[in-house]
């Protein structure tokens, strides 16, 4: 009889230690418990590429900014004295992965609103809609002219849909808001 409980005890026992130590465990040799890791977003990238320049936002234009998930990259061009600049920024790191620059095919002009104001009129008119630049995916802004009067294009896609803005180059007025 004692020799029946001993047994039973030792199989209950291995039957315990069996279901504690990972039966039916993962398939991976090293699970990742976190899952994966989220994008570090449009203002830690973009600081990562000017910081790298040695400039700010403010100083300067034509900036646009995509998300690149296939790479793990986000794109950012701008222009800067007259030199056109592309940087790809690791999605997770932050760090340039690269960098490249060009003569610029469409210089400032003297006297007009630059490119990053531009950009913080959208960003202001957004915020008070809920919408921070962490949320916004593709910013792009491009000066052109229409109807004769300089402005600045700029838009965003949030939440499945693109908002565009037109904005006067000359004194920062929004002539045209559009979500589609």
């Amino acid at each position: 009889m004692k020799r029946r409980t001993i047994f039973a005890a030792i199989m209950l026992l291995f039957l315990v230690t069996t279901l504690l130590c990972g039966c039916g465990g993962s398939k991976e040799k090293n699970p990742d418990p976190i899952g994966d890791p989220e994008p570090v977003g449009n203002d830690a990238a973009m600081d990562a590429a000017f910081g790298d320049l040695g400039i700010s936002m403010t100083d300067a234009d034509n900036i646009k900014i995509k998300y690149n998930s296939d790479k793990g990259v986000y794109e950012i061009s701008f222009t800067h004295k007259s030199e056109d600049y592309i940087y790809q920024i690791d999605s997770l790191t932050a760090q340039v992965k690269d960098k490249s620059s060009s003569p610029s095919s469409n210089p400032q002009s003297e006297g007009d609103l630059t490119d990053s104001a531009a950009l913080d009129i959208m960003f202001a008119d957004a915020g008070a809609s809920g919408v921070t630049v962490a949320d916004m995916k593709d910013i792009k802004v491009k000066k052109t002219t229409e109807n004769g009067e300089k402005v600045w294009l700029c838009s965003y896609s949030f939440d499945g849909k693109t908002t565009s803005y037109t904005i006067s180059a000359v004194n920062g007025n929004i002539l045209k808001k559009v979500t589609e």
